[in-house]
């Protein structure tokens, strides 16, 4: 793992691009049962032996799910537990949340049901809902972000990887494809090819 973040470190040093790295310049490994991400230190990964079962992390993009994610394959090491990352694969770019978008569904759903089975974390970008999909017990978590930070952030994300076509008309964009994602994925797939409204909202909170 510290490899690949060396890579990434030396790929945007070379080609210029300080976006590869921003979150990642100070991941050390001081020892085999502590890793930190400046400013986020494990210290009791323990504290997750109080689950029974299965946890989902229901990462919504741009809204410190990678953070989560470390701190997720850190304590599944420790407690020798089995962890579980679904990458989208059908969208392009992926986080951007069109109608009908369903994140990493398709990829939970094509695993092999031991696959599922033995994960104790399983983490993805995916919608409320997807325990009943992959047909397993779980218990969900996910962290929101202010709406309009969250939606600044993705839009850079998308523009810094060179995702907008020359064709797309980011006015166009930011009134039309924007329509509080974060919302309708807590609320569920059902919802996500509709436009938000206070029902789909108060669902998201109940959920």
């Amino acid at each position: 793992m510290l490899n690949i973040w060396k890579t990434r470190r030396f790929l945007a040093k070379k080609l210029n691009l300080p976006f590869l790295t921003d979150r990642h310049n100070s991941l050390h490994f001081p020892d085999s049962k502590l890793i930190s991400l400046t400013p986020y230190e494990i210290q009791n990964p323990t504290d997750f032996e109080e689950h029974t079962h299965k946890l989902i992390f229901l990462h919504i993009p741009k809204a410190a799910g990678s953070s989560i994610n470390i701190i997720l394959e850190v304590a599944a090491k420790y407690l020798e537990k089995h962890y579980l990352h679904c990458n989208i694969r059908k969208y392009n770019p992926s986080i951007k949340i069109i109608d009908g978008w369903q994140g990493a569904s398709s990829t939970a759903m094509s695993l092999e049901d031991d696959v599922i089975n033995q994960a104790d974390f399983i983490s993805g970008h995916f919608i409320f809902g997807i325990d009943n999909i992959i047909k397993t017990n779980a218990s969900y978590f996910t962290v929101i972000r202010e709406p309009v930070e969250r939606e600044i952030s993705s839009l850079n994300y998308i523009y810094q990887n060179g995702q907008f076509n020359d064709n797309d008309n980011v006015e166009d964009y930011l009134f039309n494809v924007l329509d509080n994602p974060q919302t309708k994925m807590l609320a569920g797939s059902e919802y996500m090819q509709n436009g938000c409204n206070e029902d789909i909202l108060n669902l998201a909170i109940n959920n």
